[in-house]
């Protein structure tokens, strides 16, 4: 550093001289030129007093503004340059302003700044003076942050434990405002004094260099320059050695390295981390034991080991006082889970394993040295307080948690350990953060040994002590289903649903009641943990399905496939497509009409390509395998309908007779209402739809795509003749009667009327979403038709933004007018009508006004409710309720765009 430092010094100092020389030299602008030489005489005095200390020297300050002094001496040469004589001429035509000496004398002024400063900051802290204030050096005046930085850094070089300490922690606090200080410290040299801090400082210094190290890392870049710097070697020191409370803070460091950049895992199992986080993790969990110990390399067997600790008097005597393991909470009874754990350990694995000394010439220490240093150890580790304990286990198992993610070879050495056994135990025992972080860690491990066949027969054996407890510790939180632990818990279920035998189904139940659950995200993931039982990987996934229907999944299933929300539809979709195919003959899915839920759902826009697949092999399975006992008969009107007639490569021409806009000029947007001729060749019927794809081109410069629209006609057309047909399509709004449009279609089933006359009909729209029902009213109440008379009530909510947006709302009231016993109307105008409690009246405020009213419709089994409009307006409706009671078919029918 030294010699670096000397040569970057060389050249500003011969610079200086050489100006001087050159001002002494000066014939025109003496004055100044004595005054620049007089400043320059004052740099060199400092640029030499640097170079005497040039080993104290903080190095990146030290570039920066030699650097930048160098630059000036060189203009302050060429200046002085002009100013000697050589002759009339050049003095003619060299002209020197009088700002240019200014400037140079100010620039001056600013490198004796910093070359003071830097001196000042390279100093002893004893040695600074002024209080240990050092200013703000000129070169970071326009980056303030720089050279408090620069000072911190500059402390941990020079100054004393304590100083070094306070530096550290105003690092910290730098790193925690934001990314850039962060990246200031690292391209600064601040890992180097941090990590010699965090080896060689007093607790609280190192506790405050561990916690900047692991703010340092945010990104893979600065992680990797940690790891070059010796990261992973000094906090292996600390974990070994260190006291418990800078240790909780190294492991929760190792965490978040590691988490920000997986691929230095493997280096900190090079170091020995995995061995000493599970050691601090089993203290006073579990019995130590020779795992979790620090040995000293020796060419000898685990076996060999203990027959040498038996010849010993001394190991006699520790383990006469270690004959029973102690209980983690002190004098507490056992419970079952204790008691597992003291299986376990009384039974070690029968595999023994063999250390092998780094030299063949290694010395063997008699075993006692093993015990006295454990001993040792264990005495300072049992002086800590409690909530130091809990806190060095949190962080433990945190540090496992991201180590373990997606790395089988660090899985299978945790694993190895005890460290299972003490993941079960404090997830019963631990405090609230001890237990969610051993919850995510056992949920990364089995998620590791899902993929890996060799971990998972290896780790996850039914009959293990350690599976064993871990089962049973992750069933009894899914059981009680109210803790933060539940999602992790569900996962580690469903990883480790290749290990269950058919026998034991008591995992099903509680996942299977928790797909009842209200709360979306943990629905979802029972519906994907129990997949993981029923799929095809799983060697007995026919038993497990049975296992599922026998618990009462298929009903939640149906249910959660209709009316889930978009997260939960299709895993539970995915799960009910598993389980058909591996029972097809079940009675049970039979009842719960799991074929219509799947026959239904592969016309849904938001079903996946997988779920239609499993859906097409369901029905081929169940329609070759199973007897038909009863063939359900539609409740709408299906009988003689026509589907994709025409399909978009071959698309009807048909001609517009009417294109007029329906929307006032205030009106937040614009519809437009178009009638199309189709000469009858385009039969269809109320509540399907048509597409349309317009002439031209889109923004994008490519021919407008098929887009389909809900037809607002009755099946005869308004005229009545059945060649017409009507809809909304905006993109042809510039149609003008008689130009032509390509019409595919008709589609869709999901919105046909019911068959029975005396049905309830609840139509709920908003906006554009009216098409339909319109098509609905003019059957019942603007034609005559020998085979269908309305008896029954239709009940028709409109929610529009503004009144100038109410689309027909003549015709509505006129139908009103002429049927007031079988037509009821209400609009909701959200940004001009407000309810008694002044709120703003959506759809689902309206509809609440007659909560009671609908509620007892809702019972009836004539009963069927429509909704059209946009997407998300079914979660504007609060159904969950009204859902529960129309599980029978076809009485729910949705159609957002």
């Amino acid at each position: 550093m030294a010699d670096i430092v000397k040569q970057i010094l060389a050249k500003p100092i011969q610079l200086s001289d050489q100006v001087v020389k050159a001002a002494d030299e000066a014939s025109s602008f003496k004055q100044e030129c004595a005054e620049v030489k007089a400043k320059t005489e004052k740099l060199a005095g400092l640029l030499r007093q640097a170079a005497r200390a040039s080993s104290d020297l903080y190095e990146r300050p030290t570039r920066r503004i030699i650097d930048d002094t160098e630059q000036m001496l060189d203009k302050a040469f060429s200046l002085v340059l002009k100013c000697r004589g050589n002759g009339i001429m050049k003095r003619v035509f060299t002209i020197i302003p009088a700002a240019a000496f200014r400037k140079m004398s100010a620039q001056l002024e600013n490198s004796i700044s910093d070359v003071s400063w830097l001196l000042r900051v390279s100093a002893p802290a004893e040695d600074r003076g002024d209080a240990g204030y050092l200013g703000l050096p000129p070169i970071a005046a326009n980056e303030p942050i720089l050279c408090l930085i620069w000072e911190q850094i500059a402390l941990l070089h020079t100054g004393s434990l304590e100083d070094r300490s306070d530096a550290a922690a105003s690092l910290v606090s730098l790193a925690r405002d934001n990314d850039r200080y962060t990246k200031l410290i690292i391209e600064e040299g601040g890992v180097g004094p941090l990590l010699k801090l965090l080896k060689e400082g007093k607790p609280e210094g190192q506790e405050n260099a561990a916690r900047a190290l692991g703010l340092l890392g945010r990104d893979p870049e600065s992680v990797e320059h940690m790891i070059h710097g010796g990261a992973c070697s000094v906090f292996g020191k600390v974990l070994k050695e260190g006291p418990m409370k800078v240790q909780a803070v190294v492991a929760w460091a190792t965490s978040e390295l590691v988490s920000n950049h997986p691929k230095c895992q493997d280096m900190f199992a090079q170091h020995n981390a995995i061995r000493l986080l599970v050691g601090h993790l089993a203290f006073e969990t579990v019995q130590e034991h020779s795992k979790y110990a620090i040995v000293n390399n020796k060419a000898t067997s685990i076996h060999h080991a203990l027959v040498l600790a038996k010849e010993n008097p001394l190991s006699k005597a520790v383990d006469d006082d270690h004959t029973s393991i102690p209980h983690p909470t002190g004098k507490q009874m056992p419970n079952q889970m204790h008691s597992v754990v003291v299986n376990s350990m009384a039974n070690p694995p029968k595999k023994s394993t063999t250390l092998h000394s780094k030299a063949a010439g290694a010395v063997v220490k008699p075993p006692c040295n093993l015990h006295q240093h454990q001993n040792s150890t264990s005495k300072t580790r049992e002086l800590e307080d409690s909530a130091t304990k809990s806190q060095m286990k949190a962080m433990a198992a945190r540090a496992l948690w991201k180590l373990a993610k997606g790395n089988s070879t660090i899985c299978k050495s945790i694993t190895e350990s005890r460290a299972l056994l003490c993941f079960a135990v404090l997830i019963d025992k631990g405090n609230e953060e001890v237990r969610y972080n051993s919850a995510m860690a056992l949920m990364e491990i089995t998620a590791v040994a899902e993929q890996d066949a060799d971990l998972r027969r290896s780790a996850f054996k039914p009959n293990s002590p350690a599976c064993k407890a871990v089962v049973d510790q992750v069933l009894k939180i899914i059981e009680i289903a109210d803790s933060e632990l539940l999602i992790p818990c569900m996962r580690t279920i469903g990883n480790l649903a290749r290990t269950f035998r058919a026998t034991e189904s008591r995992m099903i139940g509680p996942l299977v009641k928790l797909l009842d659950e209200r709360e979306p995200e943990v629905t979802g993931e029972a519906a994907v943990a129990l997949t993981k039982f029923a799929c095809t990987e799983n060697y007995l996934h026919k038993d497990h399905s049975r296992s599922i229907i026998e618990a009462g999944g298929g009903k939640h299933l149906v249910q959660l496939a209709y009316f889930g929300e978009s997260g939960v539809q299709i895993p539970a979709l995915e799960l009910l497509c598993y389980i058909a195919l591996n029972v097809p003959d079940s009675e049970q899915l039979a009842k719960d009409e799991v074929l219509a839920v799947l026959e239904w759902a592969s016309k849904q826009s938001w079903s996946t390509r997988e779920a239609c697949s499993y859906g097409g092999r369901v029905k081929a399975q169940v329609t070759t395998e199973v007897p038909v006992k009863v063939v359900k008969e539609s409740k709408k009107q299906e009988e003689g309908i026509v589907v994709n007639k025409f399909k978009p490569k071959d698309p009807y021409t048909g001609r517009c007779l009417l294109n007029t806009r329906i929307t006032g000029d205030d009106a937040p947007g614009e519809t437009w209402h178009i009638v199309f001729t189709t000469q009858g060749e385009v039969p269809y019927r109320e509540g399907q739809s048509i597409g349309v794809i317009p002439e031209g081109i889109d923004k994008n410069g490519k021919p407008h795509k098929l887009r389909l629209y809900s037809i607002a006609s009755s099946a005869i057309g308004d005229f009545g003749d059945s060649k017409t047909v009507r809809a909304f399509p905006p993109l042809t709004s510039d149609l003008k009667p008689g130009d032509e449009a390509k019409i595919t279609g008709p589609v869709g089933k999901e919105m046909l009327m019911p068959k029975d006359p005396n049905a309830t009909i609840i139509m709920l729209a908003t906006g554009t979403g009216i098409a339909p029902f319109r098509s609905f009213l003019w059957k019942m109440f603007f034609e005559e038709h020998e085979d269908y008379k309305f008896n029954g009530l239709a009940w028709l909510f409109l929610g529009v933004p503004t009144s100038s947006s109410l689309l027909y709302k003549e015709e509505f009231e006129k139908m009103k007018e002429k049927n007031p016993e079988n037509f009821r109307l209400d609009f909701a105008v959200s940004r001009e009508q407000t309810n008694d409690k002044g709120e703003k009246m959506y759809i689902q405020t309206r509809m609440a006004e007659y909560a009671q009213e609908l509620w007892e419709l809702l019972k009836k089994d004539n009963t069927f409710v429509y909704m059209c409009g946009l997407k998300g307006m079914e979660k504007g409706i609060d159904w969950l309720e009204y859902k529960k009671q129309l599980k029978r078919s076809e009485q729910w029918n949705v159609e957002v765009y």
